[in-house]
């Protein structure tokens, strides 16, 4: 559905199944599947929470959801009991991908791990890469962060600033990032967030030049990397080269496990925790010459008046006995 060649459509009709941030819907003439924010607000809500709208309408316009001077539709996401709206825009891309402008199944899994508590916010600097309709940065305000900030590229800043005001969110920074440029002196955080920020190979040394660098700024520093296998044809694979790049650029990648986030989310998402490399142990240091021997298990000395060690049994004998 999401890579149909005419793009998303409009759909109304019964909602028969639901799947993910999709529909299947039933018309006079059959069945389709649908995104959900593709549907009448009044026909369902999605399984990943979020509120199922249409592009448009009177009903919409009546809710006050229909962004009409902005060409933009509002999705809402329940996060711990509260509303993060996601404004979408309404006009699809030439390639019948909605890209930087939509709310893709990989951020909303993000938001899961950090309402469900896998991924610890809690008084921590929060920097999203790529943040598109940022609602992991929302999420993570809502969830106790100290202080968040979203980053985007200049071409997708207004857009970003849009959800911010959307969400009344005032104390989310909003900042201007190129991963190709050198890092801003003042961007530092203690958990990174990236969602589907890795199916362009072309992306991933930029991306990974942009993490080390913010790694060396905060120590224990951590990154999570979110992506759906769906997202575009090439997506799986290019996928598995960004977790080869990061062994050769000298960060370790964990797959975070199932758990009741993922209840939520497709079976096409991944998420992982990426950090760096530790740092060899230290190597003892050189004994100056002339310096009594150190205790080893090879080298035991037994200054107690005489006593020593069998060298058959390795027992110490005691004074005046055998």
């Amino acid at each position: 559905a999401r890579w149909a060649p005419a793009g998303r459509v409009r759909c109304r009709g019964k909602v028969e199944r639901r799947l993910a941030d999709c529909v299947l819907i039933k018309t006079g003439t059959g069945t389709a599947w649908a995104f959900a924010s593709d549907c009448h607000a009044s026909s369902t809500s999605a399984d990943d929470g979020s509120i199922a709208l249409c592009r448009g309408g009177e009903d919409l316009g009546k809710a006050g959801l229909w962004e009409a001077k902005a060409a933009r539709w509002r999705r809402t996401v329940l996060i711990n009991g509260c509303e993060v709206h996601a404004l979408e825009d309404a006009a699809d891309d030439d390639d019948g991908c909605d890209g930087l402008r939509t709310l893709w199944p990989a951020a909303l899994a993000c938001s899961r791990l950090l309402e469900d508590g896998v991924v610890d916010v809690q008084n921590k600097a929060i920097i999203e890469l790529g943040g598109g309709c940022c609602v992991p940065a929302v999420a993570a305000a809502i969830l106790g962060a100290s202080s968040v900030i979203a980053t985007e590229m200049q071409a997708s800043m207004a857009q970003l600033g849009e959800n911010l005001l959307a969400n009344g969110q005032t104390r989310i920074s909003a900042r201007c990032l190129d991963w190709r440029e050198p890092l801003p002196a003042d961007l530092i955080g203690d958990l990174i967030l990236a969602c589907d920020c890795t199916y362009n190979a072309s992306l991933h040394e930029p991306l990974l030049q942009t993490l080390v660098a913010l790694f060396a700024r905060q120590r224990n520093a951590k990154a999570l990397i979110v992506s759906d296998e769906a997202s575009t044809p090439n997506a799986a694979r290019t996928l598995a080269k960004f977790q080869k790049a990061c062994v050769e650029n000298g960060l370790v990648i964990g797959e975070i496990p199932d758990g009741a986030w993922r209840r939520r989310s497709p079976q096409t998402i991944r998420a992982f925790m990426v950090v760096p490399q530790p740092p060899p142990s230290p190597k003892s240091a050189l004994i100056p010459p002339g310096s009594p021997p150190r205790a080893t298990k090879k080298n035991v000395s037994w200054a107690d008046g005489g006593g020593g060690a069998s060298k058959k049994t390795g027992r110490r004998r005691k004074k005046g006995g055998k």
